[in-house]
């Protein structure tokens, strides 16, 4: 662990976030209500890209406030990328796992739910 409390708070902030998609998943997973999953789902989809669209600002304010190195953006972004994509992938796992149903409900499932573009516009406009 880093003795810059900085960037340990980021870096706890990158585990809260993956713990909230594991646990929104069991959620889901416990659940068992179709329409819900998709619902659930989206949710988590939202709060993964709205933890990402936020480091941005958060790492330019550390930086510009002589909190973290440059070095230590770096590799503070790198690694909010791969927790990105696993929290991604993990919410994608997690809609093949839990739809439950013939194969035309699942169908019809994906095809309400959120994809990239509507949930950034959402997160968006909500801003």
């Amino acid at each position: 662990m880093s003795p810059n409390p900085a960037i340990r708070d980021e870096y706890q902030n990158i585990r809260r976030q993956l713990t909230s998609v594991l646990r929104g998943l069991e959620l889901v997973r416990d659940n068992g209500d179709d329409s819900a999953t998709v619902l659930s789902l989206d949710e988590l989809k939202a709060e993964i890209d709205e933890r990402d669209g936020l480091l941005d600002s958060t790492v330019d304010g550390l930086i510009r406030n002589n909190l973290i190195t440059a070095e230590m953006a770096t590799s503070l972004m790198n690694d909010s990328s791969y927790a990105h994509d696993v929290a991604t992938k993990l919410v994608s796992m997690g809609e093949v796992l839990f739809s439950t149903g013939d194969i035309n409900l699942r169908d019809a499932e994906r095809n309400i739910s959120l994809d990239e573009d509507e949930i950034d516009e959402a997160l968006a406009s909500s801003r």
